[in-house]
């Protein structure tokens, strides 16, 4: 099978990655940027922290400070907490080898602006570039986590990291009808082991708000 059909078939197995074990017992692999809760959600009063964005809210396991990891992307094992949202109680913290992130030329994300999806990847791998209008959480099991709406995913197209590293430029269009949208865009990548049998990871999520260019 060539690496390039690998992608797609990617996506789905996150999409529909059964879960073997009860949520009680689940351990879930999350790729994040760590961010401070200014203030923790009613239905998760324990939370100190959360997985950027998105709706999961982080509670520290023993031996794990999140504080010092604030800004940071990092690779998360973590257990389900029992809530009405989303929350997990992390219970090992380590830097990510591979990350994504978006940025824009003015810093604004305006209308009219070139914005850079940049991913860091394994040399020898694929990127399926995936976004969405919208959050989820669905865990993959090591594979990671999804954390794009799949009802408003778009799958674009393949890209294949040059020395590891790849980078997109798209510009947002004059469409006054954009602004106040948000874009959820999440990292992955897609390869074969040393047995030339599929493996990949579903990385963190970044997004931005389109602002109007008045």
């Amino acid at each position: 099978m060539q690496l390039r059909a690998l992608a797609p078939l990617f996506v789905a197995l996150a999409l529909l990655a059964p879960r073997a074990q009860a949520q009680t017992t689940l351990e879930v692999y999350l790729t994040a940027k760590i961010e401070k809760l200014a203030t923790p959600p009613s239905c998760a009063p324990k939370a100190t922290h959360k997985a950027a964005c998105s709706d999961v809210n982080l509670v520290a396991g023993a031996g794990v400070d999140l504080s010092k990891v604030e800004g940071q992307t990092v690779d998360l094992v973590a257990k389900p907490v029992v809530a009405t949202c989303v929350v997990l109680e992390v219970t090992k913290v380590s830097s990510a080898t591979y990350w994504h992130r978006i940025t824009a030329q003015t810093g604004n994300f305006k209308l009219g602006d070139t914005v850079r999806f940049e991913s860091r990847l394994p040399l020898i791998s694929v990127s399926p570039w995936i976004i969405s209008a919208g959050k989820f959480f669905f865990p993959a099991g090591t594979y990671g986590t999804l954390l794009l709406d799949p009802l408003t995913l778009v799958y674009v197209n393949n890209y294949v990291p040059l020395f590891g590293v790849l980078r997109l430029d798209v510009k947002i269009p004059v469409d006054t009808n954009l602004i106040g949208v948000t874009i959820y865009s999440q990292g992955a990548w897609v390869g074969l082991d040393s047995q030339s049998n599929p493996t990949g990871q579903l990385l963190n999520v970044d997004c931005f708000q389109i602002k109007s260019n008045q």
